[in-house]
């Protein structure tokens, strides 16, 4: 309990607010977890990383459905199954599922072999 009073008496020193954040970010990980500053800043880099590949992935698979949505409207015209109420749902979640999954794997498999190159 001390330690968490402690810094947050030495965040209120501090006056960018993002630089402010980060730190109120690494110290509840070194409160919480009892991690020392050197890898609570490894956590909070691995959550930012997560973070971005997530949405990332969201983003695509929203673009999926999206560009999904006129071949869906043409299915159901053409195919009978197409047009049942509970088709609705699950082929699109399947698209999103679908490109999330490829979306969440692209960085890390193309900035490997961009990195390196």
């Amino acid at each position: 309990m001390n330690t968490l009073l402690s810094s947050n008496r030495e965040l209120r020193s501090n006056f960018d607010p993002k630089l402010k954040a980060r730190e109120a970010t690494i110290h509840k990980i070194m409160v919480s977890y009892g991690y020392d500053r050197d890898n609570a800043i490894k956590v909070y880099e691995m959550q930012r990383v997560r973070n971005a590949e997530t949405l990332f992935g969201a983003a695509c698979g929203a673009l999926a459905v999206y560009k999904f949505n006129p071949i869906a409207k043409e299915q159901a015209r053409s195919f009978p199954l197409m047009r049942k109420a509970w088709m609705r749902y699950p082929v699109p979640l399947a698209v999103f599922a679908a490109a999330y999954h490829v979306g969440t794997m692209l960085p890390s498999r193309f900035g490997r072999k961009l990195q390196y190159d």
